[in-house]
């Protein structure tokens, strides 16, 4: 390493560097003695090297707007070898990173602390070389209600929550209806475009194109890494030919130009391909509508009043109301429809439980039924459809 040029300008100086150095190596920059017969000058510096960090968004459905409480996680993959940096916070927002050692996905956990309602702030990453990186913007919401006709609408979710309790033990013991048979859901994503630049996008059935990050010689899961669950064990590898298909899943069909394509074909960038499920229960589960890109299985977990649900992907959070509120019509989820829950005091109350879906404690595994408390974490089970 060594000065580019013989003479600074503006109180700075460009650096000749050969080979890689990491950002915030110490280094040593010397001259020579300013009057003849003194001492040479020493300066100890860090080096700012390096380009700025490159992020993958994972999961851009994720929910931004918080109450105050509330928090959302935001999942990225890392992009070449440039280190996160330094997280700067707006005031009223608060956040911790979360990844394995090594690791190239990571996850940012983001908590409205003091942000009021509509007030929109934009977190930001500094890279090692000072650049900056702003993430995605984080919006302020309404708390769920003023707290008297919170506490009020506790003592009425209760009440009603003690009635279905009584109605469900003087219940006479009919023999119960068999679960309901739910149609699986088609499959969002109908083909693939393997770009001349090398790069992968899923194609949807009207034509919009998502881009997927994918490694450049590792194999990778398709479909855990876009986060779509009926593509789960389609296997890819990128070599110097192409995009090899490692591992074709029995009930997955691809085609390329009308033609069937196996395990171990090479696709040429430039290539378009088409995606077809063989079977029509692809994941035989019923349909959950947008908690399908959770992944599965399912937990249950009950922050105060705040009832998130969590897969292996993601989470969701729904902030309860007073009364009774149906999870399935609140998420759009129809697998989850009759599972009723309603705040009582700090807590969550079980209120109903459909047919064929069970909720088990994680602590234990006891089963959970109507009239008690859901723990801090429950798992959801859901029917088998033939």
């Amino acid at each position: 390493m060594a000065l580019a040029e013989a003479q600074a300008r503006g109180g700075s100086a460009r650096l000749r560097v050969e080979g890689r150095l990491l950002s915030g190596t110490p280094v040593l920059l010397c001259a020579p003695p300013a009057t003849p017969g003194g001492l040479p000058r020493r300066v100890l510096l860090r080096l700012k090297v390096g380009s700025a960090p490159r992020l993958g968004w994972l999961n851009p459905g994720a929910d931004r707007t918080l109450a105050p409480g509330e928090t959302v996680t935001l999942r990225y993959r890392l992009e070449g070898d440039a280190d996160l940096g330094t997280l700067r916070l707006p005031a009223g927002l608060t956040g911790e990173w979360q990844h394995l050692p090594g690791g190239r996905e990571v996850a940012l956990r983001l908590t409205n602390t003091a942000l009021v309602d509509g007030q929109r702030v934009t977190p930001a990453l500094v890279g090692p070389a000072g650049h900056l990186l702003r993430l995605p913007p984080v919006t302020g919401g309404a708390l769920s209600a003023p707290r008297p006709l919170a506490l009020l609408g506790a003592l009425l979710g209760l009440l009603a929550a003690a009635l279905l309790f009584v109605l469900f033990l003087r219940r006479p013991r009919a023999r119960s209806a068999p679960a309901p048979v739910f149609a699986a859901p088609p499959p969002q994503v109908r083909g693939l475009r393997y770009g001349e630049d090398r790069t992968l996008a899923l194609l949807s059935a009207d034509g919009t194109a998502t881009p997927v990050p994918i490694p450049l010689g590792s194999p990778f899961d398709l479909g855990q890494l876009a986060r779509v669950p009926h593509l789960s064990g389609l296997r890819f590898q990128q070599d110097r030919l192409g995009l090899r298909l490692l591992r074709l899943p029995p009930d997955l069909e691809i085609h390329a130009e009308g033609r069937s394509l196996g395990e171990g074909e090479v696709l040429a960038p430039g290539t378009s391909l088409s995606i077809a499920v063989a079977r029509a229960a692809r994941a035989g589960q019923p349909p959950l509508g947008q908690l399908a890109g959770l992944g599965l299985p399912l937990r249950l977990r009950a922050d105060g009043v705040t009832l998130h649900v969590c897969g292996p992907y993601g989470e969701h959070a729904l902030t309860l109301r007073p009364g009774i509120t149906d999870v399935g019509a609140a998420l759009q989820a129809p697998a989850l429809r009759g599972l009723s829950v309603t705040p009582s005091g700090p807590r969550v109350l079980l209120a109903a439980l459909p047919e064929g879906v069970t909720l088990r404690r994680v602590a234990d595994g006891a089963d959970l039924r109507p009239g008690t408390y859901l723990p801090a974490e429950a798992e959801l089970h859901l029917p088998a459809v033939d």
